[in-house]
């Protein structure tokens, strides 16, 4: 579903009512664009202070972490517009990196060239993979969220990847560097292919559980679908800035309206 149709869909809400991003570390920017604007708005952390899986398993089926849950509930009121941030970096963690070998796959009804040095990969290979690490990590805290807050409407869509690899090594994790300093940046056609693939397992899922994702905003985005260098972290090759924040904000308050 496209940003205008759920525009178009979002019921009417009071202005009195509130708002809870429920997610991770990327979360605190969308929060501070919202609070900057009055917005009443509030962060529901899906983490442990120990670093531990907010997940737990249990005899029906994998819940959040009981003090997890029990301080999202609290948050909650019958007026409350709850919306997922939940992870969105598992594709960057396998993919912003070269392989050695690298590989190279091709989407459904894709037609571009794959990397001549690569070796092919198949597409139903590729996402079984991907699906299985996400239902093992973001996937699963996403089940368990939904369980916890049936409330969940809307899951927000990652940043997409950046194409310059130059400023994405200029701009990489001290701690990853260290570890692969000769390791190249991926192609960049392959990591837009993981975040398509990404958000494409995070999208099945959420139809699943009756959530509507809200797609990253076109504006940051250049005519291929990579994040433009002017949204891009200042000190993160993978994560966004505040005025990619604020653009998602945008996005947030015309779902209240």
């Amino acid at each position: 579903m496209i940003l205008a149709e759920i525009l178009a869909e979002a019921p009417a809400r009071a202005a009195a009512g509130d708002i809870l991003l429920i997610g991770h570390d990327q979360t605190q920017g969308i929060v501070a664009a919202l609070q900057a604007r009055s917005a009443p708005v509030g962060w529901g952390v899906i983490g442990l202070p120990s670093g531990g899986s907010p997940v737990v398993a249990t005899p029906s089926g994998i819940r959040l972490d009981p003090t997890i849950e029990a301080g999202l509930r609290s948050r909650i009121r019958p007026d409350t517009l709850c919306i997922s941030t939940i992870a969105g970096n598992a594709h960057n963690v396998l993919a912003v990196m070269a392989t050695e070998p690298p590989f190279d796959f091709r989407m459904p009804g894709k037609d571009a060239p794959l990397m001549p040095e690569a070796e092919p990969i198949p597409y139903t290979t590729v996402r079984s993979s991907f699906r299985q690490i996400l239902h093992e990590g973001d996937l699963s805290m996403l089940y368990a969220t939904s369980a916890a807050v049936p409330e969940l409407r809307y899951h927000i869509e990652s940043p997409p990847p950046l194409r310059d690899e130059a400023l994405i090594r200029a701009r990489m994790d001290p701690y990853v560097l260290a570890r692969h300093p000769e390791a190249r940046v991926a192609d960049a056609a392959l990591r837009l292919k993981m975040w398509r693939l990404h958000s494409l397992l995070f999208a099945e899922a959420c139809e699943a559980l009756g959530i509507t994702v809200v797609p990253a905003p076109p504006a940051a985005m250049d005519p291929d679908a990579y994040l433009k260098p002017d949204y891009a972290h200042p000190t993160s090759s993978t994560h966004a800035n505040e005025a990619y924040d604020a653009l998602v904000a945008d996005q947030i308050e015309r779902l209240v309206r």
